[in-house]
């Protein structure tokens, strides 16, 4: 049985924490730094190579800080790693800038260039 040749394309998607806040309304608000209690992390991400059948997926669920999202963090920038194109909606301007940002607050490497 050989094994098909071709790049290696990932699909992805993550769900993101929202920044959490003390402000005085809902209307038309501007947030200063000094106002955020709680910043944006990854909570999950799923991920599965085009053409296999296995979902891969981690959240933090049964973390005990669940602020922290370096433990989930390192899975998905495997996967990245190893692909060739990777497929999200609304990736480029969202997924691939918040994981970048994530791995670089938590002192990873950006993985290998991709095609999105």
């Amino acid at each position: 049985m050989s094994k098909k040749k071709g790049p290696r394309v990932l699909i992805v998607d993550i769900e993101t924490a929202p920044i959490l806040a003390r402000v005085w309304d809902i209307w038309e608000q501007n947030v200063g730094l000094n106002q955020i209690k709680s910043d944006w992390f990854i909570l999950s991400w799923s991920a599965k190579w085009l053409n296999e059948p296995k979902v891969m997926y981690q959240d933090l669920r049964n973390s005990k800080n669940l602020e922290n999202d370096k433990p989930l963090l390192q899975g998905i920038w495997d996967l990245l790693d190893a692909a060739d194109i990777v497929i999200w909606q609304n990736g480029k301007r969202f997924d691939h800038k918040k994981l970048n940002a994530r791995f670089i607050l938590n002192g990873m490497q950006p993985p290998s260039s991709y095609k999105q």
